[in-house]
């Protein structure tokens, strides 16, 4: 399909659209009461509504109402019900329809906190696997210094990292071009291909960070076949005016900081918020006091967010940009990283369909160097080249575009969409490591759901057609990839589910035409314009039961993977340089998690939280590479609502346990098993100040992570010594 025709067609959908289904309108409400599962009213739920971006809260005795709405066809909402303690809902309810009865679980399980709306900024969009979901408060309220590095505290998830400024995440075993992260529902391109290439992402203005492990994401890509991560940017105020908040945190390992501003405002029709910072980190500390050298990083950001709400609907979009500059650890140089993205979408209403197009734009701008720069942050002086021009200098630029619709009929529930993404990757420096080309993909998926009392069936199909060129080679690849899922709730606090999918990932373009050196890896890497799409066949079987105090959160998982892409050292050398090329071969990743949540009723303050995850890869050959160890991690809370003039006081102690690396690839070094405690404590002093100090590797423990990059350098480089942060914020 030409890709000119599907913009037209998009453009034509989002112009003409709310012109030709919306007649008169007229106004109405949305009433109802929120109960506990035990009939117990509940005060201060929230019930908000994503589409129209409006909300209400429960009185004294759960009551609600939601409106006045202006509508000029029958409307179906669909609601977020949430308060602290339960587990966040979603409900479909008709303006003027009868009023709402609606009954909250405890949430006992606040490992897997569960998002069932299917908007741009949830990911959910229809999927029956369970979405972890880390808030604004827990990211805000971890003991380490990035809050990227805080989503490792998820069942499945774990790092690759170099030092503190280079993080990757890896979820089930899969990483990089096997994970699709998300900004507010927009795709990602932000050449990931290599080990140390980490998310850049601002670490402040964001809402909330949603994890999807395991099969059944259609929606965002057949090739995420390792998991998706959703940043999602922080949602308009509940009320109308002006909100603003200033942080500031400082580190001792690092001699760092961080300065956020975020400000929001809300209007009856329209809302928009900004948010900016600086984050600088000095080479950090090690446990014996001496210094990690070339370990500084720095990063600014700006991100903001818009929106637009009528009777017919509404149009919102964000916008994020951050420039990161990082040391490499393996050498005397460093990478620059600059991503721009712009996302816009709508959503309209006709004739029962929930209609959702949107369109994307995303300029990364990655730079390696093989010179050093002075600390802080510049480069040396002596080398005025490095600040224009890099070593490898690569510029990628994607747009994507999309529409989806939704709508139920009875029992059954169903998703329609198609998707285009063109993107260009343009080098400019001398040294060309992967060549200029073109890559446009054009994707159609429908999901079907059929739901009954206490069974839920989905099926979800998808076809996908990438073409990649340059200007003497190109490759077209077309797949189809389907998934199947059910749950199944025995009783009222038990729940099996279990999925099966088939997904394919088509090569990237380093896989297939890179040729020089690598400066992040050290290394000469060769592509290989032979190979095929991966075909992945992931099969998840989950199980989870919730008592008054306790749950459990169970799933196994195995993925069998052909085509498996990887890099193999070929024995020679260039330009001095190890030679790694591209190869194919067959694996299977297979292992589980399990969470555990502990909240006594006698001791309400109190509650403890424990996880543990396992992986095995393996393929033909060997077993595979980057695979984390058996880890353990626990948490005990603490939260108080006022004490001695303090209000929203809080504790947590956090303790991690990785044990050895026992089965290592060839070329591969083991690792030893270690564990690591942090601590944080915060409260808020006054009305509008809040006040927290955390430790993380509390008892300065000396320690190298299976996944980090610098067990292999020298000696190995281990992570931060202890590091004793403090965090002040001014609301007003």
């Amino acid at each position: 399909m030409n890709l000119k025709v599907i913009v037209l067609a998009l453009l034509v959908t989002i112009f003409i659209v709310p012109n030709q289904v919306f007649g008169q309108t007229i106004s109405d409400s949305v009433t109802g009461e929120v109960y506990t599962t035990k009939g117990v009213p509940v005060s201060g739920a929230n019930i908000y509504s994503h589409a129209l971006e409006i909300g209400a809260v429960t009185d004294s005795v759960g009551r609600f109402i939601l409106g006045p709405i202006a509508y000029d066809a029958p409307l179906t909402l669909v609601l977020q019900v949430s308060s602290i303690g339960y587990i966040t809902q979603s409900v479909n309810a008709r303006i003027s329809g009868p009023s709402l009865t609606i009954a909250l679980k405890e949430d006992l399980l606040n490992l897997d906190e569960v998002v069932v709306e299917a908007q741009s900024r949830s990911s959910q969009g229809g999927s029956m696997v369970k979405i972890a979901t880390i808030s604004e408060t827990q990211l805000n309220r971890s003991a380490l210094p990035s809050q990227i590095q805080s989503l490792a505290n998820t069942p499945g998830v774990d790092m690759i990292s170099m030092g503190s400024g280079i993080v990757k995440p890896v979820i089930r075993g899969l990483s990089g071009l096997r994970i699709a992260t998300l900004f507010r529902g927009a795709r990602i391109e932000s050449q990931a291909w290599g080990e140390e290439h980490g998310i850049y992402l601002p670490e402040q203005g964001i809402d909330r960070v949603e994890i999807i492990r395991g099969p059944s994401a259609l929606i965002f890509g057949a090739d995420a076949i390792g998991g998706v991560i959703n940043f999602l940017p922080s949602p308009p105020s509940d009320e109308i005016g002006r909100a603003s908040v200033i942080s500031l945190r400082g580190f001792s390992a690092t001699t760092g900081l961080q300065a956020s501003l975020q400000t929001k405002k809300r209007s009856r029709y329209s809302h928009h918020s900004f948010s900016g910072g600086y984050n600088a980190h000095n080479s950090y500390l090690l446990p014996d006091r001496s210094t990690a050298e070339n370990s500084q990083y720095r990063q600014f950001f700006a991100q903001g967010t818009w929106g637009y709400v009528r009777d017919w609907g509404e149009i919102d979009g964000a916008y994020s940009s951050a420039y990161n500059t990082t040391g490499l650890m393996s050498g005397d140089g460093f990478q620059q990283a600059g991503d721009h993205i712009i996302t816009t979408s709508a959503t309209f209403f006709a004739d029962g369909w929930k209609v959702k197009p949107s369109v994307s734009y995303q300029l990364n701008h990655r730079k390696e160097f093989d010179t050093s720069f002075t600390a802080p942050w510049t480069p040396d002086e002596g080398d005025s080249s490095a600040v224009d021009i890099g070593d490898v200098d690569l510029s990628l630029r994607t747009l994507s575009y999309g529409i989806q619709g939704k709508k139920s009929f009875g029992e059954f529930e169903f998703i329609l969409g198609t998707q285009g993404v063109s993107t260009t990757n343009t080098n400019e420096s001398e040294e060309v490591f992967i060549s200029d080309a073109e890559i446009n993909e054009v994707s159609g998926f429908s999901i079907s759901t059929w739901e009954r009392e206490t069974l839920t069936m989905q099926a979800g199909l998808r076809f996908d057609s990438r073409t990649i060129a340059r200007s003497d080679w190109s490759e077209t690849y077309d797949f189809l990839s389907f998934s199947f899922g059910t749950t199944f709730e025995p009783s009222e606090f038990s729940e099996l589910s279990a999925n099966f999918s088939k997904g394919n990932r088509a090569p990237g373009l380093s896989e297939l035409t890179a040729d020089g050196v690598h400066h992040g890896a050290n290394r000469y890497e060769i592509g290989n314009v032979m190979l095929t799409q991966e075909q992945s066949h992931n099969l998840d079987v989950g199980f989870s039961h919730t008592t008054s105090s306790v749950a459990i959160d169970v799933g196994v998982f195995r993925n069998d993977i052909r085509d498996y892409i990887y890099l193999s050292p070929t024995g020679t050398e260039i330009q001095g340089f190890q030679v790694y090329t591209f190869k194919a071969t067959d694996a299977v990743l297979r292992g589980g998690e399990v969470g555990l949540t502990i909240s006594p009723q006698r001791f309400p303050e109190f509650s403890f939280e424990g996880s543990a995850s396992y992986v095995r890869g393996e393929s033909t050959e060997d077993n595979l590479p980057w695979m984390p160890p058996l880890n353990f991690h626990s948490e005990l809370n603490w939260e108080k609502n006022s004490l001695k003039g303090l209000s929203d006081v809080f504790a947590t102690i956090s303790a991690d346990f990785t044990a050895s690396a026992a089965h290592v690839s060839a070329g591969e070094t083991s690792s030893s098993a270690y564990h690591v405690v942090n601590v944080v404590v915060g409260a808020k002093v006054a009305s509008h100040v809040s006040v927290s100090v955390a430790a993380s590797n509390l008892f300065n423990k000396t320690y190298i992570p299976h996944l980090s990059l610098l067990k292999d350098i020298g000696i190995g480089i281990p992570e931060a010594g202890r590091n004793i942060s403090a965090r002040l914020s001014f609301s007003f």
